[in-house]
């Protein structure tokens, strides 16, 4: 398990970013009478989403891989 540790960590933050995210467009009535821009907040989670997963892979790099790590290592973390 504690193989994993990094990537449930950092798995746990995108839920939690996620649920935020949700939070927040349902607040702003993206779900209903704002709907038309729900394309668009689905887009900008993208980069969110996109820098948490390379946030992940830097610390998996640096605190695992000892700061070397090939496109294998990268694609079967």
């Amino acid at each position: 398990m504690k193989k994993f540790a990094i990537e449930i960590k950092w798995g746990i933050r995108y839920i939690f970013c996620y649920l935020a995210w949700a939070i927040l467009e349902k607040t702003l009535g993206i779900y209903g009478e704002n709907m038309s821009f729900y394309m668009l907040s689905s887009l900008l989670f993208y980069i969110f989403a996109g820098l948490i997963y390379s946030l992940a892979l830097r610390e998996k790099k640096t605190n695992y891989f000892n700061g070397h790590m090939d496109w294998k290592q990268g694609c079967a973390t």
